[in-house]
Parts: structure tokens; sequence; C-alpha cells
């Protein structure tokens, strides 16, 4: 229903505009003898831009109350000197969700995988642009003989010629065979 308001019911409103809504609706329903809610109220106020004064932030020397800061942990959770659940020691050896093997090396959380680790050990820093084979098809055996360095064009070949799947006595040759297209690849690319 469109209710009008009276000249002297929107100057006392808008003189009295700074006042909290719930007070302002209930002085004005005694002062007029209404029935407004502080709904209604506020969105007069709103369609005739009335500004409260209050925007929303916080003054200077405004003194919070004593339990609006960020809470922690309670003090009895953690104690010190206890250990998490999952912590492992230095040496520690375990198993990624992808079938590496790997070390702890240092604290706190400093892992190297086990292949690299052997390989930089016997050989020296892996060049750029090459990865791991497994010559067995066995990420678990990290024997230096069972590593060989690639490049990501053979090892895309290899996945191409199902190598992990492939019977253990056609591996070799199926790497060889993998090298030449990637040898004449380049060769004919210019490369």
């Amino acid at each position: 229903m469109n209710v009008k308001y009276t000249h002297e019911m929107l100057e006392w409103l808008s003189l009295n505009r700074t006042l909290e809504i719930n007070d302002y609706a209930k002085q004005f329903n005694i002062a007029f003898n209404c029935d407004k809610t502080p709904g209604q109220l506020h969105s007069l106020r709103k369609r005739k831009k009335w500004k409260t004064g209050r925007n929303g932030q916080f003054k200077k020397g405004n003194i919070p109350l004593p339990n609006a800061r960020p809470k922690g942990p309670n003090k009895t959770s953690f104690k010190k000197g206890l250990t998490p659940p999952k912590w492992r020691k230095v040496g520690t050896e375990v198993i990624t969700p992808d079938g590496f093997r790997k070390i702890k090396v240092a604290e706190p959380n400093s892992w190297n995988l086990i292949h690299v680790k052997n390989w930089e050990e016997a050989n020296g820093k892996i060049p750029q642009g090459m990865v791991f084979l497994f010559k067995d098809g066995n990420q678990l055996n990290c024997d230096i003989s069972n590593l060989e360095l690639i490049t990501r064009a053979e090892h895309l070949r290899l996945n191409q010629h199902n190598y992990k799947q492939s019977y253990e006595e056609l591996r070799p040759t199926i790497l060889c065979i993998v090298k030449l297209e990637s040898k004449a690849f380049n060769l004919a690319s210019g490369k």
C-alpha cells in the first residue's frame, strides 16, 4: 500500500535521520501515532538519499571489544616438545603416490628422490630437458645400472610405443628404435 508522508513527517525524519534505525522507527511511531517498521523507514531514508553519518568504519580511538581479535589454538592443544604424528626422522624412506622412492635429507621437510640422488652422486647434475628412464620399468629399483637419461622427445616416443607395458626382452630394442626415430626427426627438421 502506497502511504503518503506529510511534510511534517518528512521534516521530522530528515532532522532525526542519524538515529539508530530501531530507535528511529520507535520515536517516529510515538511522535506521529503511526505503525511504521524499521525497514520501511530505512527504505525511505535510502530513497531520499539521507545519510546517517555512519559509514561502517571504525573511528580513531575506537576500543575493540575484548573478544574481537583473531583466535589461535587454545593453550593446551599444542604442548612444547611434542612431535606431530606424521613427522619422520632424517634418513626415512617413503614411497610417493606416483610410485617413486624418496628420502628425507634435512629438517623440517626436505626430501629428495632416491634415483635423482644416486644419479647425481655418480654422474653429477642432471642436464636441462632430460628425464630418467628406469630400464626394467620398476620405479622402486633405484640402482644406478637401472637408470638412464633420455630426452623428453624420446620419452614421448617411448610412451607412444607402450614401453612400460612391453615385454622385458623387447625393451632394449624399443629404446634403440625410439632413439633412432628421434635422431632421424631431429636431422630431418634441422635441429
